[in-house]
């Protein structure tokens, strides 16, 4: 991970010279994408931020609308796109369509929070359709929005997936609509925050918005399990978990693994040990890969069994699933 072919990375983090409370402007917003900056109350804050020091945060007032834009260039009129952040809820107040998906003749789509904290789709024209799961205030949620135009105003795709942010595989809830309005040109140009005015105030964080060009899927985590294996044929093994995790510079990741007991060397995804004796049972790993910008983290296990009669104690090195 990440998938697909990225077309915006906006990790929401700021220039030299921000500041708890400094407004978000285009000047001081970087990232790849076209920014666009409106009126309205939004600031940098260092509250849940993923990358770097810093998140944007979205303090919408019943008389304050706020608008935080990326746009680009799509390879392809009918191509998929698929946004994906980081959200925490701070106050709930009014309904919201917090991320306006849009083509060149206006709205494609919109990703929402009710006043519950229930998410909603809604097309370019048609009725909200709104999940079963109330997000909580305070929880770090992932979010992935998908968005496909159709040949037509009733075939066009737009979905959402949301997971825990620290750990993607618990996801709460999948919604696709596949008849919805999504319009029949290109979606280009993202807006976060809310163009319209909450009717309570509602208070938002987010972090870490990237923008990815993918036929079906979804981006996923900034991390993968580790693709790990051991031998039966030797006393000693070597588990090498590092560079398994594609999109994510090795030195970002610190690695863990569990049980430590009886293990010669365990730096940086690298791990050496002994195993069991002869008629001993198995023992079972768990490495963690941790992103160590963000928190997040990624674990799989792997199985070493215990020593086969007459077996030589040359130790085989495993990386990546393959021996050499």
């Amino acid at each position: 991970m990440p998938n697909g072919t990225q077309l915006v990375y906006a990790p929401l983090n700021g220039t030299s010279g921000v500041q708890e409370g400094t407004d978000a402007t285009q000047a001081n917003s970087p990232g790849s994408g076209t920014v666009s900056v409106g009126s309205g109350n939004r600031q940098y804050y260092t509250e849940e931020a993923a990358e770097g020091d810093f998140s944007l945060r979205f303090a919408l007032g019943t008389t304050t609308a706020s608008i935080h834009s990326y746009s680009w260039v799509s390879a392809a009129t009918l191509n998929r796109n698929v946004r994906r952040f980081k959200l925490k809820l701070k106050t709930l107040g009014g309904s919201i369509r917090m991320i306006a998906m849009r083509n060149s003749a206006g709205a494609a789509g919109y990703f929402g929070i009710g006043t519950t904290g229930t998410p909603f789709l809604l097309g370019a024209s048609g009725s909200a359709t709104t999940g079963d799961v109330q997000l909580a205030v305070g929880t770090e949620y992932a979010v992935e929005v998908a968005i496909k135009p159709g040949t037509s105003t009733t075939n066009g795709e737009i979905a959402y997936r949301i997971s825990l942010w620290s750990n993607d595989a618990t996801v709460i809830e999948t919604i696709t609509l596949t008849t919805a309005n999504t319009g029949t040109t290109a979606v280009q140009t993202d807006r976060l925050g809310s163009a319209t005015v909450p009717s309570a105030v509602t208070d938002f964080i987010i972090d870490d918005y990237r923008v990815h060009e993918l036929a079906s899927g979804w981006i996923g985590p900034t991390i993968a399990p580790p693709a790990i294996t051991a031998s039966s044929r030797t006393g000693m093994f070597v588990i090498d978990a590092r560079d398994t995790i594609p999109g994510t510079p090795d030195g970002q990741l610190t690695y863990t693994i569990t049980p430590s007991t009886g293990m010669f060397q365990a730096t940086r995804g690298y791990f050496v040990g002994q195993q069991p004796a002869v008629g001993e049972a198995a023992v079972t790993y768990t490495i963690r890969a941790t992103e160590t910008g963000t928190g997040l983290y990624a674990e799989t296990t792997v199985t070493v069994p215990a020593r086969s009669a007459g077996a030589y104690t040359s130790p085989v090195r495993i990386r990546q699933g393959t021996e050499f």
